[in-house]
């Protein structure tokens, strides 16, 4: 199997999702997703300020919550298996979304200093496309400095800010109607 394989089930407001990545006679590769809005302030699994390190701490109320599907067939009955997933290496991933205030990069610009991809712009991982507008960013403003040296820096922020909200913004709106109940994620 050369080719990724990528089954979805939505659940309300919830997506399962099941990704063969790798298939040989020995071993499978399988990735998987539990997605879901959170659920207000007091929700267990919505810890927007916890570090980076904490991605491994996984609340029980993760595995609680997968007891609770009821109904799934195969493969997702399978996969998500709160006993199963209790044993494997779960990462709580959090999707953040940034746009750094353009007077802020401006100010900056004539020191030279530049940022570029989620270092400005940051889009959230799912529906996300962070790591194709960070090569846009690179070459783009490789562009402007090969014209116009550091100088070029500020006009690039300029040229680029507009596309940076609009895509972060629209990312924003795919996470939403991901969660809606009734709409298709394929």
């Amino acid at each position: 199997m050369k080719d990724t394989n990528v089954i979805e089930l939505k659940r309300k407001d919830t997506v399962l999702s099941i990704s063969v990545n790798e298939q040989t006679p020995d071993m499978v590769s399988v990735f998987w997703v539990y997605l879901r809005p959170a659920r207000g302030s007091s929700d267990p699994l919505h810890k927007p300020n916890r570090p980076v390190s904490g991605a491994s701490d996984i609340p029980e109320e993760f595995y609680t919550e997968i007891r609770n599907l009821q109904g799934l067939e195969k493969p997702f009955k399978e996969v998500f298996d709160a006993e199963k997933l209790s044993y494997e290496r779960t990462l709580h991933c959090l999707m953040r979304s940034i746009v750094i205030n353009l007077l802020e990069l401006q100010h900056l610009a004539p020191k030279g200093v530049f940022f570029m991809g989620d270092s400005i712009h940051a889009e959230p991982i799912i529906g996300g496309n962070g790591a194709n507008a960070a090569i846009r960013d690179g070459v783009e403003l490789a562009e402007f400095i090969s014209k116009s040296c550091t100088a070029g820096i500020s006009k690039w922020y300029e040229t680029r800010y507009h596309t940076w909200k609009e895509g972060v913004r629209k990312r924003e709106g795919m996470i939403a109607e991901i969660h809606k109940e009734n709409v298709s994620t394929l």
